[in-house]
């Protein structure tokens, strides 16, 4: 099946980060940061990065473009620290989202969340469309040509300008190859197969020189 990992956006409200659908532009979380790998069965919408002042504040890498995932009164699921958190306030700050949890009150607190993975109940989760994946299912994947040559493993989605790149840890195959940047193109990414954990993908002409 031929999907190029992108994500539309909805017209009524703004969309969460870890779709990928074919044709149409990706958005995507980037665990360029992470500390160990989001839960496997998880819908992941942000990761806590570090405490912030001395009132239990947090600093927090949405991964997802829907505002009302950390609006206060959310429920969020945490990998560390107290199971269920209450969003009590959220403000942006640099990049990133400082919000206060009710159930966090002390920096100690909040710098025991870091790096943990936040995620919203399956109920929240909303139905895909055919032809369409999470994200979190595709990184992790490993990639192979059209001919069946090993290229390594997904290891995050940059967001450009254009369109976005799947970044590639080369296999140990490729002696010492650095990172590959896959443009996320239907004319590159030829099929994504979820339960095999596996992107077969057509290396275009100049795309990497060094691997023709």
């Amino acid at each position: 099946m031929a999907c190029p990992p992108r994500s539309g956006k909805r017209h009524r409200r703004r969309r969460d980060l870890n779709p990928a659908r074919g044709n149409r532009r990706p958005v995507a979380p980037s665990p360029r940061h992470a500390h160990g790998k989001p839960p496997a069965d998880a819908f992941v919408v942000g990761q806590v990065q570090k405490a912030h002042g001395i009132r239990g504040e947090t600093s927090v890498r949405p991964l997802t473009d829907n505002e009302e995932r950390f609006a206060p009164g959310s429920q969020l699921i945490s990998t560390q620290g107290p199971p269920r958190l209450s969003v009590a306030a959220v403000r942006a700050h640099k990049g990133a989202l400082l919000v206060k949890f009710e159930e966090i009150t002390t920096r100690t607190e909040a710098e025991s969340l870091r790096g943990a993975w936040l995620s919203v109940s399956e109920e929240r989760i909303p139905v895909l469309d055919p032809g369409t994946f999470w994200i979190h299912d595709i990184i992790g994947s490993q990639v192979f040509t059209e001919q069946g040559r090993h290229l390594g493993r997904v290891r995050h989605v940059m967001q450009t300008g254009a369109n976005d790149v799947f970044e590639v840890e080369a296999a140990p195959s490729l002696k010492g190859h650095g990172p590959i940047l896959l443009p996320a193109t239907a004319e590159v990414i030829r099929r994504v197969d979820i339960e095999k954990r596996t992107v077969q993908v057509r290396l275009l002409p100049g795309l990497i020189p060094d691997l023709e």
